[in-house]
């Protein structure tokens, strides 16, 4: 007579964290990625040379990107820069992320405030293009990378990966036992 061992599945709550321990484990992959994607371009765009560009025009401008959904209306500043330096003068638009807030958030106009065109505002610049630059001075304003809020999501996400396993471990023992 042959006699197998066969291994109880887990089922209820112990499949239940088992899942969200597979689900956080992807999200602690892709958030990292993320991460780390963002610490190399900040890096890279540490080394641009900085200078100072003359601000034309600082307002904050409504765009309609959900016309053809219904509506929907959002804010973002809008920045067109001259670039000072070498004989002939760059122009180049820098744009802030957007916000759903009626005339943009208060960070957004408080920035514009004290920004007006005329004014000067240091940036640093691609050497590569000459024309891309990015703000020195952005607070308050929301830029393309946050490599501090990537990293929070990536421990909040790893700390439910651990969690949820060694909750899931334990259950499965305490249903076999």
């Amino acid at each position: 007579m042959t006699t197998s061992s066969v291994t109880p599945r887990p089922n209820g709550p112990a499949a239940l964290f088992g899942l969200l321990a597979i689900v956080a484990v992807i999200s602690v992959l892709f958030s990292g990625a993320i991460t780390l994607r963002d610490m190399v371009v900040d890096r890279a765009h540490s080394r641009w040379p900085t200078t100072n560009a003359i601000i034309e025009r600082s307002a904050i401008d409504l765009e309609h990107p959900f016309s053809r959904d219904g509506g929907g209306t959002v804010w973002y500043v809008d920045v067109a820069l001259r670039l000072q330096g070498g004989s002939d003068p760059t122009h180049t638009r820098i744009m802030s992320a957007s916000t759903r807030e009626q005339g943009g958030s208060p960070e957004m106009r408080s920035w514009v405030t004290r920004h007006p065109a005329g004014s000067t505002l240091p940036v640093r610049v691609d050497p590569a293009t000459g024309t891309h630059a990015e703000l020195l001075d952005a607070e308050g304003l929301i830029m393309e990378r946050h490599v501090s809020s990537d990293l929070v999501l990536t421990g909040a996400a790893l700390f439910v990966a651990v969690a949820s396993t060694l909750l899931s471990l334990a259950l499965r023992r305490q249903t076999t036992a």
